[in-house]
C-alpha cells in the first residue's frame, strides 16, 4: 500500500512540474511578444505638394485656299506637281506653351484639321494621285521644335484628319519662363497634270486644333 501511495505522489509531482513548466514557457512567450511590439518612439509623417504644370494653346489656326480658273489654265497640261495655290500664312499661326510647376514636364498632343468647306476629289484625280504618289490638297506644319514638323498631309474629303500624332514639348521647373512653341500651317494645292476643274473657283479650308494632351512630370 505504501509503495502504491509513493507512486501516486511521484506522478502528482510530475504533473505539477509539467504544468509549472508550461506556465513558465507561456509566460516567457507572452513576455517575448510584449517586448518586441512595444514602440515608444514618435513617427513623423510629412506631405509635400507640387505646383501644377500649365499647358496651353493659343492663336487662330485656320487655313483657307482658293483655286481660280485662271490658275488652272496657266498650268494645264503640265505634270511637274507645281504648287498653284498657297493658303495665307497670316491665318495659320498657333502657339503652344508649357510651364512645369516643378521637376521637368513633358506634354504630348495631336494636331487635328477639321474642314469647314467641302473638298471633293474626282476619280480621275484619285487615279493620278496613285500614279504620281502626290496628293492634290495637302497641309504642311512648321514648328519651332523641329521634331514636330510634318508635310504633305492629305486633307481631301469632309472628315477630320490627324495632321500630327504625339507632338512633344518639354519644360523644366527650374526655368523662370515657360517653353513656347510656334506653329505655322500652310495649305497647298498641286497641279497633277490632269483634269482638276472640279475644284476650280472654289474656296476650301478648315480649322486646326490641339487635342489629346497628355503630360508627365519627373517630380510627381
Amino acid at each position: 500500500m505504501n509503495e502504491e501511495k509513493g507512486r501516486n505522489s511521484t506522478a502528482m509531482l510530475t504533473v505539477i512540474a509539467i504544468a509549472t513548466l508550461l506556465v513558465a514557457v507561456v509566460g516567457a512567450t507572452f513576455a517575448y511578444f510584449s517586448t518586441t511590439t512595444t514602440n515608444t518612439g514618435n513617427v513623423t509623417v510629412q506631405a509635400e505638394t507640387k505646383a501644377a504644370d500649365v499647358f496651353s494653346a493659343t492663336g487662330t489656326a485656320t487655313v483657307s485656299l482658293t483655286v481660280t480658273a485662271a490658275q488652272m489654265q496657266q498650268t494645264a497640261g503640265k505634270d511637274d506637281h507645281t504648287v498653284i495655290a498657297n493658303s495665307s500664312d497670316a491665318n495659320g499661326n498657333l502657339t503652344v506653351s508649357l510651364k512645369a510647376g516643378s521637376g521637368s514636364a513633358t506634354c504630348t498632343y495631336d494636331v487635328i484639321y477639321t474642314p469647314t468647306a467641302a473638298f471633293t476629289t474626282s476619280a480621275e484625280v484619285t487615279a493620278k494621285e496613285a500614279l504620281t504618289n502626290k496628293k492634290e490638297f495637302v497641309i504642311f506644319g512648321n514648328s519651332s521644335i523641329n521634331d514636330n514638323d510634318f508635310s504633305d498631309i492629305d486633307v481631301a474629303g469632309n472628315s477630320a484628319v490627324t495632321l500630327k500624332t504625339g507632338a512633344s514639348i518639354t519644360d523644366s521647373g527650374a526655368d523662370t519662363t515657360a517653353t513656347e512653341e510656334t506653329w505655322l500651317f500652310t495649305a497647298k494645292f498641286y497641279n497633277l497634270g490632269t483634269n482638276q476643274s472640279d475644284n476650280a473657283d472654289k474656296n476650301f479650308g478648315g480649322n486646326i486644333t490641339i487635342a489629346n494632351v497628355s503630360c508627365t512630370n519627373s517630380a510627381s
